[in-house]
């Protein structure tokens, strides 16, 4: 019985990734519903193991249902623009010269409860602002290693990244 539910949901994630992937050729080939296909078969079993992680129970009940994550995901995106428009013209400062380097360097922010997800997510987050950058993911220390571009209050950094997490990104991806 898994073995006819695990493959039923991944006739679906095919499917559904066949569909995006046509949607976004705006195409309904044959050729391009086969290389749809072959394209989300190799994606979901390139990052099967990631996926996987969802599936944990140790992770699947911290997990936030559907409907949250469909109520906090708009927040979510609002303040992730916010923090790249205010990135952006903090490096303009810097680019034309209003404001001097004089501080750059590199942080160590703990992972906390983040889960390997969330922890992807936010280091994604953190790189999308110009003037911050993800170096490394030390699991073992169970730190981001983030380059900023003003690391004169590392504290600050840190909390601002932390309540990130814990107030926008948590609600979507713990």
């Amino acid at each position: 019985r898994r073995t006819m539910s695990t493959f039923l949901r991944w006739v679906i994630e095919i499917a559904g990734l066949t569909g995006v992937f046509l949607l976004t050729l705006a195409s309904g080939d044959p050729k391009d519903i086969v290389i749809g296909v072959v394209l989300s078969f190799l994606a979901l079993f390139t990052f099967r193991t990631f996926l996987k992680e969802t599936q944990d129970i140790e992770y699947h009940d911290r997990a936030p249902s559907l409907i949250s994550r469909i109520v906090h995901f708009p927040v979510f995106a609002i303040v992730i623009l916010k923090d790249v428009l205010v990135g952006t013209w903090l490096v303009l400062g810097y680019s034309l010269g209003w404001r001097k380097i004089d501080a750059s360097g590199i942080i160590q922010v703990p992972i906390g409860d983040c889960t390997p997800t969330g922890v992807s997510i936010l280091a994604l987050v953190t790189t999308l602002a110009p003037g911050s950058a993800l170096v490394d993911i030390d699991w073992a220390e169970e730190q981001m290693l983030i380059h900023v571009i003003d690391a004169s209050d590392p504290d600050a950094i840190r909390h601002a990244i932390r309540h990130f997490y814990e107030r926008y990104q948590k609600g979507v991806f713990p």
